[in-house]
């Protein structure tokens, strides 16, 4: 029995319909694994493209922030009255420096560099046009004869030394011979001259540029920097795959990495061999499939065979097989029953089919197209849908909740055989709309036409729904893609508004770079805080808005650049004034999903919060000013006492320890403990010289009541021991 039923083994009809099989899910199996593993390969590369797109990106608007932190100085030094009365004194009157004016003029510099809150910033160096001293944030240095060049160009971007950049090579000092990034522009003494006064540079730590690019960057070949055009510099090897960006802040900066086409090659990856390994046991499954169904059509032909045996002779055996049936039907005697065993068979017309191969094939036709065609329409569309409420009357979580639903229905409705629109909920005012579609043209006017179904779905004018929408897609590949584009797109309720649909060919057609903001923004916004005038600070935000509104036609990211300057100049004027330190405000960067109104009527209100938190403070016939100015007499008055402390002083002036100790460091260059040692251990000085007083004595009348700690402080100021001193 066992011989019989492998006997169709040693057929070779039943060898070549097994093999036929065979091959079929070979070559099938063959091209999914291609396909799976160049799908893997695309989208592996695919992501390395957007990932080293993303980081060049990430890196020039690190870079870009050093850019706008040299801007601010600049214009801060151009601004600022005493360089201006230090300029007036050396070069127009050929007057000497005179000392105060000179110490003012360093702590001017070193406030400046200190507000910019970079630690990347190495020095600022300012000089003048006619004069042969060279000024910085620390110190002054003495040229060799007076400064009369000026920059090639302005501004000026270069690494280097300052000594190359101002034509001093020889100059041996470590101001001008450390490498660094150097941003420079002209000092103008009267900026509506136009004349060139000097030159301000602001030197960056060279290594900055390197350690940004590391930390952000990762795994590179080399890097290169240029400006206008011309290389500034280079790190490693510039070879393999380019991604380069502009500077947002100056076009002419352009930043190139170059990557290893080793980073784009695949490496292992789980999922192509679970793919692999699941198209493997999907063939083993058609295999074993393939030799039942060549066993079973086979059965036929098998009992033929061994209904026409004995031994056939070598040749075709389909023809044997004919032959035999044929010898069979000729013969009358003791084969007619052997023919019912061929009758069953010959009436299903399976011997016909199995010869002539036509076997049944609606039998193997497993999955029909027509099982597909409804999930396969060419064409699609992603748009993000932003609900906000502007009503007076407050709503909760649910409210939101609601309009979702309204959305989610009115899609369902809307939804046909030939469009389909599906929903997916991002956050709670937030929602992904998926358009479907055979027809391309359709898709913009569906979107149109879903906008207005769902205002009117709501009828409540306090919602406000808001379409950012991609571009139309044929490559689901792209999905990720198109959902960006919606929300690139979305940006351009900044300066369309809300309640709109927005498209995001239109968020990229007109990508300009250039808006309005005052070049002395800073000193303006840090004066009107302080004397609290809300009415300056309103205009000068009705200014940036105005000129911006009606000179500039910005793009999203330009308006965000604009946002993002006032916020850092917001900062810093609060950080002049005191502001954290005395009032209990907090300023949050805006990010997304709003209106350039929402943003600017946020900052009205910050201004006007401040303005009047300032007012509660400070009472109209004492400012801040007067207030350092009285804390520091009663530090001079009251050192000597061994009480006096942080906590006391704050509470007889009524603000705060931090206040206290950033007002020491701000307007006396050092902190409070550090000015009240000084302010003792100058009296004892005193006292060691012209009076015979015990050392217990002189320390008890200097403020310290413990002697180990008056040694230690003398010593740590002096560099020696009380009683060595008065020898």
């Amino acid at each position: 029995m066992k011989k019989e039923s492998l006997s169709h083994l040693k057929s070779k009809l039943f060898v070549k319909l097994f093999m036929s099989y065979l091959i079929i899910i070979t070559l099938f199996f063959a091209i999914f694994s291609g396909l799976i593993i160049y799908d893997a390969t695309s989208v592996y590369r695919s992501k390395k493209y957007q990932e080293y797109n993303l980081k060049i990106q990430a890196y020039t608007n690190s870079m870009d922030l050093q850019i706008l932190s040299a801007k601010h100085i600049i214009s801060s030094v151009n601004s600022s009255e005493t360089i201006r009365k230090m300029y007036s004194s050396v070069v127009v009157e050929n007057k000497s420096m005179d000392p105060y004016l000179f110490y003012q003029g360093l702590g001017e510099l070193k406030k400046i560099k200190n507000l910019s809150n970079n630690f990347d910033i190495f020095n600022i160096i300012v000089l003048f046009k006619g004069y042969n001293r060279a000024y910085t944030a620390s110190t002054t240095i003495l040229l060799d004869e007076n400064f009369s060049s000026i920059l090639s160009y302005a501004p000026f971007y270069e690494i280097g030394t300052a000594g190359e950049v101002l034509g001093l090579p020889n100059k041996n000092e470590l101001t001008f011979n450390k490498e660094s990034i150097i941003y420079g522009d002209n000092y103008y003494y009267s900026s509506s001259s136009g004349v060139v006064n000097g030159t301000i540079l602001v030197m960056f730590q060279k290594k900055s540029l390197e350690t940004k690019l590391r930390n952000i960057v990762g795994e590179y070949n080399g890097m290169t920097l240029h400006y206008k055009g011309e290389l500034i510099t280079e790190y490693g090897e510039p070879e393999g795959m380019v991604f380069q960006c502009a500077s947002s802040v100056n076009r002419d900066l352009v930043y190139k990495i170059f990557v290893s086409k080793s980073a784009f090659q695949m490496g292992f990856q789980t999922s192509v061999y679970i793919g692999l390994g699941i198209g493997l046991l999907i063939s083993v499954f058609f295999v074993f499939t393939a030799y039942i169904v060549s066993k079973r059509y086979y059965s036929p032909i098998g009992n033929i065979a061994r209904i026409v045996e004995p031994v056939q002779a070598e040749g075709d055996e389909i023809e044997n097989i004919i032959s035999g049936i044929q010898t069979l039907i000729g013969e009358r005697n003791g084969y007619r029953e052997k023919m019912v065993t061929i009758s069953p068979y010959a009436r299903q017309g399976m011997l016909h089919g199995i010869l002539n191969g036509n076997m049944e094939q609606e039998r193997l036709k497993i999955l029909s197209d027509s099982n597909f065609i409804d999930l396969k329409k060419p064409y699609f569309e992603i748009a993000i849908a932003n609900i906000d409420y502007k009503g007076s009357n407050p709503i909760s979580e649910i409210h939101y909740r609601d309009i979702i639903d309204i959305i989610q229905t009115v899609c369902s409705i809307m939804s046909t055989e030939e469009t389909q629109i599906l929903c997916y909920i991002k956050d709670n005012k937030n929602l992904f709309l998926i358009v479907n579609s055979e027809e391309e043209e359709q898709l913009e006017n569906t979107f149109y036409t879903l906008h207005q179904a769902i205002l009117k779905e709501i009828d409540d004018e306090d919602f406000m729904i808001t379409f950012g929408v991609s571009k139309v897609e044929d490559n689901m590949n792209r999905l990720k893609e198109a959902c960006q584009e919606a929300m690139d797109a979305l940006d351009n309720m900044l300066t369309g508004g809300r309640n709109a649909v927005y498209f995001y060919e239109n968020s990229r057609s007109l990508d300009k770079k250039e808006y309005y903001f005052p070049k002395d923004a800073i000193r303006r916004v840090a004066k009107d805080l302080k004397d609290r005038n809300i009415d300056d600070l309103r205009k000068f935000l009705d200014e940036i808005y105005k000129n911006n509104m009606d000179k500039y036609d910005a793009a999203p990211r330009t308006i965000r650049l604009l946002v993002d300057e006032l916020h850092i100049v917001t900062l810093n004027a609060l950080k002049i004034n005191n502001v954290f330190n005395t009032t209990q405000i907090q300023i949050d960067k805006m990010e997304s999903n709003v209106t350039l109104d929402e943003i600017f009527h946020y900052y009205y209100a910050i201004y006007e919060t401040i303005c009047n938190q300032l007012e509660d403070l400070v009472t109209p016939g004492k400012d801040i000013e007067k207030l350092n100015q009285d804390i520091i007499d009663y530090m001079n008055e009251n050192f000597r006492n061994t009480e006096i402390s942080l906590a006391h002083i704050g509470e007889l002036f009524g603000v705060s320890n931090k206040y206290i100790s950033l007002m020491c460091k701000n307007n006396l260059g050092v902190s409070y403990l550090q000015y009240i040692q000084e302010k003792r251990i100058e009296y004892a000085r005193t006292l060691l010289q012209t009076t015979e007083f015990s050392l217990e004595q002189i320390a008890g009348m200097s403020g310290y009541s413990n002697m180990l700690t008056f040694r230690r402080n003398f010593k740590s100021i002096m560099g020696m021991n009380p009683s060595d001193y008065r020898q």
